[in-house]
């Protein structure tokens, strides 16, 4: 297919080499000037094919597909169907003396009309040019539906999210009503985004619809901007919930963490003014829980690797608590020696057995070890002494 083109298309303009990858082109200008000459306000498509089948270019209906193709996809002419209808070039269907009905040249913005225009694209798009060509207008137009389609897409993900918001937290749409109303010029702005309008027509139809919605270049650009901050807060929203919740999740800490989670549960319940600093916000959650980690692993060290664990595993691996477990598996032996050693073994098993190297990785997700459920407020009761006493009497009684 490459060869076909380097040795038809190429020759005819209609595909040019740039960084060796072949890309579409406008055909030379004599043939172009030509199609527009025979086209004049309009023209039927297969009275196109026939003349430029007569025409001293010899065109076979394949090749003239390919040309009107180029010069369709690069703003030249514009293509409309049986019922008048503008068609967008890339959506149009194969082959085309079955699908376009009539071509035109393409209209270009020019003078006031472009004028008007001009400061609106450049509130949302980079590079627009001071003057027009098909060219450059039909690429404007392009990125522009681009740029509305991307923003439709964020549209309904924002409002999904604003709504999952609301509702966690419990929230009123009058917290979010200058969001709300961005939102609304939002929809309005990008419901050209899928009209199948000429380039011309749709850059005048979408600079109306701006103006209509009391909009100028510099309010469009602060529109942008403040659509934009609310895009990348609403992006992180999932994580900032995620950390409400963990906060909401923690049981009595210590004054100063207690302090801590109590400024970070207030900021992000403020509503639309939590947008202002939601980053600070996330830095400083993140450190709060950095610091609630240390504080936990430290606090789970101590309950579960203290002195009265060490003593019980003593007591059950030393002389007395073997001697017990051998005399109690004798036939006969009394029931007392295996009650002992269940009460040992219930109160060995109340140790946790998490580290702090696997436990570590599970406090980022959730306040607390998945195993003992440890709080910073309680530890586990457990007293050695009875059990102690009563290995010693057990063993006495067996012997």
């Amino acid at each position: 297919a490459e060869r076909w083109l380097e040795l038809v298309a190429m020759p005819l303009g209609i595909v040019a080499r740039h960084n060796k990858r072949l890309t579409v082109a406008a055909p030379q200008a004599a043939v172009r000037e030509r199609i527009l000459s025979l086209l004049g306000d309009g023209a039927g498509y297969h009275q196109v094919e026939v003349a430029l089948a007569k025409s001293e270019y010899g065109l076979p209906p394949e090749l003239t597909q390919l040309i009107l193709a180029a010069l369709l996809r690069l703003g030249w002419l514009t293509a409309h169907d049986r019922s008048g209808n503008p068609m967008a070039p890339e959506s149009i269907p194969i082959p085309f003396h079955r699908s376009i009905a009539t071509l035109r040249p393409a209209k270009v913005l020019s003078g006031d009309a472009w004028e008007a225009v001009r400061p609106l694209l450049a509130a949302v798009l980079t590079e627009v040019p001071e003057t027009l060509t098909p060219e450059t207008q039909q690429r404007l137009w392009a990125q522009l539906r681009e740029r509305l389609s991307e923003w439709k897409l964020t549209l309904q993900d924002v409002n999904a999210r604003l709504v999952q918001w609301q509702r966690e937290l419990r929230q009123t749409e009058a917290a979010w009503q200058h969001t709300v109303a961005v939102l609304q010029q939002g929809a309005a702005l990008v419901a050209l985004a899928d009209q199948p309008l000429s380039a011309a027509d749709g850059l005048h139809s979408w600079a109306t619809s701006v103006r209509n919605l009391g909009l100028t270049a510099t309010s469009l650009q602060q529109w942008r901007r403040a659509f934009e901050a609310m895009a990348s807060f609403f992006a992180a929203s999932p994580e900032i919930l995620a950390g409400f919740r963990y906060l909401k999740a923690i049981g009595p800490l210590p004054e100063d963490l207690a302090n801590r989670q109590g400024r970070l549960l207030d900021e992000v319940q403020q509503g639309e003014a939590f947008l202002r600093r939601w980053q600070e916000w996330v830095s400083a959650f993140q450190q709060f829980r950095a610091d609630y980690i240390a504080a936990y692993l430290d606090q789970h060290e101590r309950t579960y690797r203290g002195e009265v664990w060490q003593a019980l595993q003593q007591l059950q691996q030393g002389t007395e608590g073997r001697l017990l477990a051998e005399l109690s598996a004798l036939p006969g032996a009394p029931e007392a020696g295996r009650t002992v050693l269940q009460q040992l073994r219930h109160l060995l098993a109340q140790q946790c057995a998490e580290t702090t190297l696997t436990l570590a990785p599970a406090l980022q997700r959730h306040p607390f070890c998945p195993r003992c459920g440890l709080t910073l407020d309680k530890q586990p009761a457990v007293d050695i002494a009875p059990v102690a006493v009563a290995v010693q009497e057990a063993v006495r009684t067996l012997k």
